[in-house]
Formats: C-alpha cells, structure tokens, sequence
C-alpha cells in the first residue's frame, strides 16, 4: 500500500533531481580557462615588449656622437683610421656644459681620448698647459672609458687643471672607434682650422708645440 502521510492521502513518488547547467565539470573547465587568460595576457604583453626592445638596441642609451658616415659603433676603422693628411671625420658631439662641439669648427683643435686612469693626469695636465699658451685653441676630451660617468670625468679633469676643456662621454665607443683611439701611442690629435690632422699620436709637449703652430695656432 501507497505510505500515508499526514494529511490521510498518498504521498507523491520520489523523482530524482535534475541537473543544472552549472556541474562540477563545466565549473572547472570555465575555472581553467579563467586561470588560462590571466597567466597567457600578461605573458603576451610582456613578449611584445621584449620584441620592441630589441629592435631599438639603443632605447634608454644616449647615443652619444652623431657622426656623418665613417665606421659604425662596436666596428673598428681599420684602413679608415684618420691619419696625418686626412680631413678629420665630421662629427658632433654633445658636451657635459650642455651645448655640443663639432669637427671642424674654424679653429685649431685638440681632440684628446682619456682613460680616466691616474697615470694619464699629467699627460692631460700638459694639454691644459698649451691651451693655455695658446689662446685661440679649443680642446675636447673623450672619456673613452665607455663606463664613465659626468661625475669621474669631471672629476679627472679637474685634478689635471684643464678648466677650459669641453668635455664628452663616448658611452657607445662612437667616437673612439671611429678614430681608433684605444691605445695611448695614438690617443690625441691636432686639427687645423680647415679641418686637416695635423698631427697624431700621444702626448709629447714638444710635438704638440710645434702641430699647433702649424695648425695656425696664435700664442
């Protein structure tokens, strides 16, 4: 017999419970899925940074001299070394004063690459004594430490006395590759006011004396 409940009728059948959309399987699928773009989007993003990073390998880098043709950055010159004879390659660099130098620029130049290394302080001392003597002359000095900072350049020329030089750092080797100044025997040069070298090599006072007067230098 049919059980009775309470009320003296028969009770309805037990029917088993329908699912709902919402079941285990498709709630860990979504739940995935979720997990899926929250970890895949960011990963997306942050390879289209790397991509644009590399195709700009100097972003976030002063880039240092603008040079008119000659060798690239990280190339040495190799036959295109400037020599004695040759037009001084055009180039502008900007200074730590704030305004930039060019080459040539219609005065007899000295173009000194320093180390920044203790034992080169009186070589640059002995610059700073014939710009002095020679009043007409501008010098620019190079760090061609690529790890220099405004700081220790500034700081090395101050030791040396050359209160009147224009200073430069060459982060990227720019200029001291394009003139293949990586050795002392070859760190220094005299430009003419046409812009001729008239002398290469390294600090010697007396062959600096006489370049300058060749190069039309006004004691």
């Amino acid at each position: 017999m049919p059980q009775q409940n309470h009320g003296g009728g028969p009770s309805a059948p037990c029917r088993p419970t329908a699912s709902t959309p919402s079941s285990a399987p498709e709630r860990r699928t979504r739940v995935r899925w979720w997990v899926a773009l929250a970890v895949g989007v960011p990963l997306i993003l942050l390879g289209a940074v790397a991509v644009t990073c590399l195709d700009r390998p100097d972003a976030g880098v002063t880039s240092g001299a603008d040079l008119d043709g000659g060798a690239a950055s990280g190339e040495r010159a190799g036959s295109d070394r400037p020599q004695v004879g040759d037009q001084v390659p055009l180039f502008t660099v900007p200074t730590l004063s704030g305004g930039a130098f060019q080459m040539p620029n219609g005065s007899p130049t000295i173009l000194t690459f320093i180390d920044l290394c203790p034992t080169c302080i009186p070589d640059t001392r002995t610059i700073a004594g014939l710009q002095e003597r020679f009043a007409d002359v501008a010098a620019l000095a190079v760090a061609s430490d690529p790890t220099a900072d405004r700081a220790r350049l500034e700081d090395f020329v101050g030791q040396s006395g050359a209160r009147d030089f224009q200073l430069a750092l060459d982060p990227q080797s720019t200029l001291t590759t394009r003139f293949d100044a990586f050795s002392m025997s070859a760190s220094v040069l005299v430009v003419d006011r046409n812009g001729e070298i008239v002398y290469r090599g390294p600090v010697d006072e007396q062959a600096l004396t006489d370049a300058l007067i060749a190069a039309g230098a006004q004691a």
